[in-house]
């Protein structure tokens, strides 16, 4: 039965733990930056893209490979950049979304569980999502993961509300849409999964959700966002997308592409629930016994015993169709905590139905203090020890030295840097070819190169003088330098070359830089100026090129097709 207490008698311990929440990522801002670890510079590049670029439709990384999943977790960092920082993408603002959608989750277990287990277990079962290293992972890593896990959550308690009540159907669809546009329609499935629960209620259950007028209406919404973001970003890269978003991604991960030998579907059906049990651990145990009691002693009240079965079959559901995947990562199972969380917080509740509410709050505040202690001391022991923290560490540092000689926002040419360091540099410049930085080099202008190829590089510029401006030692990638045609290292150069994608940029008298919003900055320091830019890539590319003179700022917008050329110069 639910524990019977006033919902106000509660409303201290309910604040507690979306303050503690916030609290924990504030923890999370003060540390170390990790870029370089769990696969979190390509989100970061994304983002970047579609700041620097204006790429909002589909974006790529510093290698020009396309994102591998929807971008709403982008348009999620995009509008946090805007609001926060005016379009500068900060650590804050690229973290951001992990809080928000994590108080997402919080926000919707409490009052799922208050209303239909009680109070006490609605509030410790938000606990235990934060209080897990589940809950810590989602505040701390830069994944569309934390987004996807919020989103589900919203759209699994819709499905319940629409299955108990008839209503909602539409915002399920919608929110539904939210999570397939952040990793593909497995968000409308896990979504939907508890409703499997209506075979275990039987008697007509089901009555209430075979409503054809909001479900078709919520469909056709639901293809109509989906379907349209797919038609855009098709006819903007065409095949290419379908081989890395559909092929390699979706199908690959699913069921194991041609690449992928390691194993066939179901044959590690097991290893998605030992990831539970462990990222959810203490309270995965009371997880267990949640599941216990739903098979053999479910609870007599109606809405209860819905809950707990619709808890049980999005859970179940969730580890065998996770089961069944080739690719099988522990963060794949964060949707699943929640319905875990909400199972185990009604076990605790009946273990603490004696307790006080100030009781409650001084064991949830406790339990907050030995997170907010051990999360933070375990992270900063691995930040001594990982090599993918140890080597944020060190891009964070090459861009603080990159950016005391040449400012922020300069424009490198990349030819094989980790992205960490544009990340810190604040750009997402995609990378050239040895050959390119060779012709580049040999050129009249002035280029400044980041590569881990010095000496092949000087072997093949023969007899063009190069100069190392600096040297930086990489934990997994020996060393980076910066290598150029100059003696000296300047923001404002006589004259410089550099690529920005597919356009090749000549200079003379400017100090340029990359700004948000696909805008290219120039500012005029000589009286005879000039400027040259060439689409030398293979499709259409937008930028809006600022020219900053002493007495005006003119700002156009350009699009060159493959192969044209636009110039400015001084009068």
């Amino acid at each position: 039965m639910p524990v019977n207490r006033e919902p106000r008698s509660l409303l201290w311990p309910a604040l507690l733990v979306p303050v503690l929440c916030i609290v924990l990522f504030a923890a999370k801002m003060a540390m170390p930056d990790a870029i370089m670890a769990n696969d979190q510079q390509r989100p970061a590049a994304y983002a970047l893209d579609a700041l620097t670029n204006g790429n909002r439709i589909v974006q790529e990384d510093d290698t020009g490979d396309v994102m591998s999943k929807p971008p709403f977790s982008t348009w999620v960092i995009v509008l946090t950049s805007a609001v926060m920082s005016g379009g500068e993408l900060t650590t804050t603002s690229l973290y951001l979304h992990c809080l928000l959608f994590t108080l997402l989750s919080v926000i919707i277990l409490t009052k799922a569980g208050e209303k239909h287990f009680g109070p006490t277990a609605g509030i410790l079962a938000a606990a235990t999502l934060v209080l897990s290293p589940a809950g810590d992972a989602q505040l701390s890593l830069n994944r569309s993961d934390t987004v996807f896990a919020g989103l589900v959550v919203a759209a699994a308690m819709l499905a319940f509300h629409g299955w108990r009540t008839g209503r909602g159907w539409i915002a399920f669809w919608c929110v539904a849409a939210l999570a397939t546009l952040t990793k593909g329609p497995l968000g409308l499935l896990l979504g939907a999964l508890g409703l499997s629960a209506v075979f275990w209620e039987g008697k007509g259950a089901g009555g209430r959700i075979v409503r054809p007028v909001p479900q078709l209406t919520g469909l056709g919404i639901y293809l109509v966002l989906c379907g349209g973001w797919f038609a855009l970003a098709w006819f903007e890269f065409g095949d290419r997308l379908i081989d890395k978003m559909i092929r390699r991604e979706l199908v690959g991960h699913a069921v194991g592409g041609e690449d992928d030998d390691s194993s066939i579907p179901f044959s590690r059906i097991y290893v998605p629930t030992l990831y539970l049990l462990a990222t959810f651990a203490p309270w995965s145990l009371f997880t267990l016994r949640g599941v216990y009691r739903a098979i053999r002693s479910p609870a007599a009240r109606e809405d209860e015993r819905a809950l707990e079965r619709f808890a049980t079959c999005w859970l179940l559901g969730g580890l065998l169709l996770f089961g069944a995947s080739t690719h099988q990562r522990h963060l794949h199972l964060w949707p699943l905590v929640p319905p875990a969380a909400l199972l185990a917080g009604r076990e605790l509740a009946r273990l603490l139905k004696n307790v006080s509410a100030m009781g409650l709050y001084a064991r949830i505040a406790a339990a907050g203090v030995i997170a907010l202690v051990g999360f933070p001391v375990y992270h900063l022991a691995e930040l001594k020890r990982d090599e993918e923290l140890i080597e944020s560490r060190q891009v964070r540092e090459i861009a603080a030295d990159l950016m005391d000689q040449f400012g922020p926002a300069f424009p490198f040419v990349h030819q094989n840097p980790p992205y960490g360091v544009q990340f810190h540099l604040g750009t997402m410049i995609p990378r050239v070819t040895r050959a390119e930085v060779v012709e580049l080099l040999s050129g009249e202008e002035a280029a400044y190169v980041l590569t881990r190829q010095l000496s092949k590089v000087r072997a093949e510029t023969g007899n063009v003088q190069l100069y190392e401006l600096g040297a930086w030692e990489l934990e997994k990638h020996d060393e980076l330098y910066l290598v150029s045609n100059r003696e000296t290292a300047t923001p404002c150069p006589d004259s410089i070359v550099f690529r920005d994608g597919g356009l090749e940029v000549r200079a003379h008298g400017v100090c340029p830089s990359v700004r948000p919003y696909a805008t290219r900055h120039f500012v005029v320091w000589n009286s005879k100026w000039s400027i040259e830019v060439a689409n030398r890539g293979e499709s259409a590319i937008t930028r809006v090129f600022e020219i900053e003179t002493p007495s005006d700022l003119r700002s156009e917008l350009v699009e060159l097709e493959p192969g044209e050329n636009w110039s400015a110069s001084s009068p």
